[in-house]
């Protein structure tokens, strides 16, 4: 499921006018529930809140279903996919 949001707003002045120009940037955003097999979801939440700090995702702990819910641009849900495959391995 795709949600557009507004990513950025960049406005620029025009050197020697008064004339402005705003330029909208819409990043598209998916929303992903990722099901762990091995590690508990507040754990992995946890992690990925420690490596994306800057907001470029979001994450939600779905203790019942043993989840973690992801809001992210496709980009960045395919790096989380891939570490979250790293991470949610058996412990022996």
């Amino acid at each position: 499921m795709k949600n557009p949001t507004l990513a950025s707003l960049l406005v620029l002045t025009l050197l020697g006018t008064s004339s402005c120009i705003a330029v909208a940037h819409r990043q598209e955003h998916t929303r992903e529930v990722i099901a762990l097999k091995h590690a508990s979801a507040q754990d992995m939440t946890n992690k990925l809140q420690a490596v994306y700090p800057d907001n470029r995702a979001q994450f939600v702990a779905d203790e019942r279903s043993n989840s973690v819910i992801v809001v992210a641009s496709e980009k960045t849900l395919a790096e989380i996919q891939k570490l979250v495959a790293g991470l949610d391995i058996e412990v022996k």
